[in-house]
């Protein structure tokens, strides 16, 4: 088992206790929450980036992939037909709703491939994900609107 807020990782057995000075408290000032979404190709980044605030239900994932996966299909004219699109098991991207969009949008569903959340040994673009926080964690203070984090991101 093993824990890290970007910046310090700490392994266990899972039996032995943690010290207090290896837990960090982590509270939500408004209870709310933001999603980043991108993704990657093989050889570039995707060409739209989504923040969403709340949660993701299959309506907001099907907007998502219209305005980010679609676009990039087009921008750097990649085939959906050999294209392969990789996304983790979350409710949302597994859904009955989700398949039928695929189909309809022309891929095959054989091209769609679902692999467990989190996993960097499988899903390559948490390794980016992982640049991305370290980046952002060098700011002096975190973002305070979704503005500017937006901003942060596109300047990393």
């Amino acid at each position: 088992m093993w824990g890290s807020d970007g910046k310090s990782y700490y392994w266990t057995d899972g039996a032995t206790e943690l010290l207090p000075y290896q837990i960090e408290s982590h509270v939500q000032e408004d209870g709310g929450s933001i999603l980043f979404w991108s993704f990657i190709t093989a050889k570039k980044p995707g060409y739209n980036s989504t923040i969403i605030e709340g949660n993701v239900n299959v309506e907001v994932y099907i907007d998502i992939l219209q305005a980010s996966l679609l676009d990039t299909l087009e921008y750097y004219r990649l085939d959906r037909k050999s294209f392969r699109f990789q996304q983790d098991n979350a409710r949302p991207h597994t859904s009955v709703p989700i398949k039928q969009w695929f189909q309809r949008q022309g891929f095959s569903l054989k091209s769609i491939l679902d692999w467990p959340p989190l996993n960097p040994d499988l899903n390559p673009i948490e390794h980016v994900w992982n640049q991305l926080k370290r980046r952002l964690n060098e700011y002096p203070a975190r973002a305070t609107t979704i503005a500017e984090l937006e901003a942060r991101i596109h300047q990393e």
